[in-house]
């Protein structure tokens, strides 16, 4: 990979693509896997790192189907389209 794709990837101008997909569905899945752990410690289920690995699971499994099939190719932006 050249220095041109890692900007693109950094700076979310990538076209969406299963790779793409699977990258921005893990770290939003692990983000919002973080929301219940301050709710109740006391629960096994929401000790750490437990929420926000199953939350990157699921974001990635997502993320990659979603790049794969609906939003395959596009980008973020349409201002990047027209380029």
């Amino acid at each position: 990979m050249s220095g041109r794709d890692w900007l693109e990837i950094g700076s979310a101008r990538a076209p969406f693509d299963e790779a793409f997909g699977g990258l921005v569905g893990a770290c939003v899945g692990a983000w919002l896997g973080a929301v219940p752990i301050p709710l109740d410690w006391d629960r096994e289920w929401q000790k750490w790192p437990v929420t926000i690995l199953c939350g990157i699971y699921a974001g990635y499994a997502v993320g990659k189907l979603i790049g794969g099939s609906l939003a395959f190719g596009k980008k973020f932006s349409d201002a990047d389209a027209s380029r």
